[in-house]
């Protein structure tokens, strides 16, 4: 990857929310990689770094397989941070960064949290580097997983599946009745050419 800055000040003051440990735990859980490797893991706004090194570290400690990380960070403190946790790390605004277009097996994707319209418009932007039967963790509010995020989501990938954030990370009393605030979208690529599903 190779990037530049010209859009730093569009995203560093977006708002960033880090994905809790124990729902990257759960991320890890539903990934099952097969073959040798590596496994390629990305993560376009990946602010410190925390959630791909954690993930990383749980799939190797849990599969014979080894993985590599990379990552975009708009933020310099958090891209600075991330450089010492991620194996590729870029200072860049993801749409500035040189990502190889079906070079990723799992994508980490939390975008910041602006109404809809940045998750979305990230979702076009970067689904593309995700290769064919790859998997996607898309983090957003659950509000937001409706209208033209869902379409994208259903128009795009194979498998779909929602997980809610657990209560203690959502802020909320666990009986609040209305929609929490955040979640975890699961998707499949498409398949690729050669029916190969494996992340």
């Amino acid at each position: 990857m190779s990037g530049v800055t010209s859009n730093l000040g569009n995203l560093i003051n977006l708002g960033y929310v880090r994905t809790p440990d124990d729902e990257v735990d759960r991320i890890a859980a539903l990934i099952a990689p097969v073959g040798p490797g590596p496994l390629r893991l990305a993560d376009p706004c990946c602010g410190e770094g925390l959630a791909l090194a954690q993930l990383k570290a749980t799939i190797e400690g849990q599969h014979a397989v080894r993985a590599i990380t990379y990552g975009t960070e708009a933020d310099r403190e958090r891209a600075e941070a991330a450089a010492g946790r991620v194996d590729q790390c870029l200072w860049s605004p993801y749409q500035d960064a040189r990502w190889g277009q079906e070079s990723t097996d799992v994508m980490l994707l939390n975008p910041p949290y602006t109404g809809g319209k940045t998750e979305l418009q990230f979702l076009r932007d970067i689904q593309g580097i995700l290769r064919p039967g790859g998997l996607l963790f898309y983090v957003i509010r659950q509000r937001y997983l409706r209208g033209p995020i869902a379409a994208r989501l259903a128009g795009h990938f194979d498998v779909l599946a929602v997980y809610p954030f657990l209560p203690e990370n959502l802020g909320l009393r666990s009986d609040r009745r209305s929609h929490p605030p955040a979640g975890e979208a699961h998707g499949r690529g498409r398949q690729g050419p050669t029916g190969d599903h494996r992340p």
